[in-house]
């Protein structure tokens, strides 16, 4: 009976600390599966720069969900600015190449700033020319959350052309990224 009971407390011994620690725990995970097409170009005759900053992001129901945030920033200080979802099949990428072509009229607006006009073509491709890859985690550490981040990713610079609202893109810069990660958060009290 000797053995049978000094099992039992050692079982209890390891258990029940155990037990109470994961009651202390909590763990959240989220998944990315992302795509990122952006471009900015400035007109050196004019000085206004344009930027559009487009996001898909794959979500785990419903299929995917693509944002954009475009703006033109004229040397005056003044600026338009818009954002919102974009509508269906607005948006293509792959590993190659991205292009978008809406009408901000069929944009979702979710906030806008400055002189917006009712209706106005963006149109924007991105061929890529070079890529770098990553993969591998990094850990974060914030007193009592640790923050651990594992996938990979691919960044690659991207010839853009295209037009907003009616104005070429001059000189324009522009990087498709592409993101499978996942985002684990531990957090003890």
């Amino acid at each position: 009976m000797r053995k049978v009971t000094g099992l039992a407390l050692l079982v209890g011994a390891v258990i029940a600390p155990l037990s109470l620690a994961q009651a202390a725990t909590e763990v959240t995970r989220f998944s990315a599966n992302n795509v990122f097409a952006n471009v900015v170009a400035t007109d050196p005759a004019t000085g206004t720069t344009t930027g559009v900053f487009v996001t898909r992001q794959k979500g785990e129901k419903g299929g995917p969900v693509d944002t954009i945030f475009f703006i033109v920033s004229r040397p005056d200080g003044s600026a338009t600015f818009g954002s919102g979802t974009l509508p269906k099949n607005a948006f293509h990428s792959d590993a190659k190449s991205a292009s978008l072509d809406v009408d901000i009229a069929d944009i979702d607006i979710t906030a806008d700033s400055g002189d917006l006009p009712a209706s106005g073509i963006i149109s924007v491709d991105w061929a890529v020319t070079d890529t770098t890859r990553a993969s591998g985690s990094t850990k974060q550490d914030f007193g009592n959350v640790h923050v651990n981040f594992v996938g990979t990713g691919a960044t690659s610079i991207a010839d853009a052309t295209g037009s907003v609202l009616g104005a070429p893109l001059v000189e324009p810069a522009g990087s498709v990224t592409i993101l499978h990660q996942g985002t684990i958060i531990v957090t003890k009290d």
